[in-house]
């Protein structure tokens, strides 16, 4: 049963935080991040998603490493490396330091913004956000 709740949460809190945002510190890039430590191990999806695009956190390397989206649209970058840690860190903003779950961020500035894992030096990738 928690397997299925917590699916459920993310993506309604996905879907909520679409409205919502608020200014990053010094880039002018809206945040809206959501983390969570439950999803499925295993999973290495690497498609689109509704306003954005997924990440894998796999093999220790970003799957795809680079992305581009549209102002607004979110990036979910989905842990499946489990036991191995792993972040997700930008200038401004970062998820927590995790084995497994996912984490969200909705981009609403253009611009490519560089992040990497915090403990694999080799673990780099941008998103390339678009105004159109």
């Amino acid at each position: 049963m928690r397997r299925l709740v917590a699916p459920v949460l993310v993506a309604v809190l996905f879907v909520v935080g679409a409205g919502c945002g608020s200014s990053g510190s010094g880039t002018g890039v809206g945040v809206t991040t959501t983390s969570t430590t439950s999803a499925p191990a295993g999973s290495s999806v690497v498609t689109a998603t509704v306003g954005g695009v997924i990440v894998t956190l796999k093999n220790i390397a970003f799957n795809p490493s680079a992305v581009k989206i549209k102002v607004g649209q979110y990036v979910r970058w989905v842990w499946a490396d489990s036991p191995t840690l792993h972040d997700v860190t930008f200038t401004d903003f970062h998820s927590p330091l995790q084995s497994d779950g996912q984490y969200v961020h909705q981009f609403n500035s253009p611009g490519t913004f560089a992040f990497h894992c915090s403990i694999h030096a080799t673990m780099t990738g941008t998103v390339e956000v678009t105004s159109s």
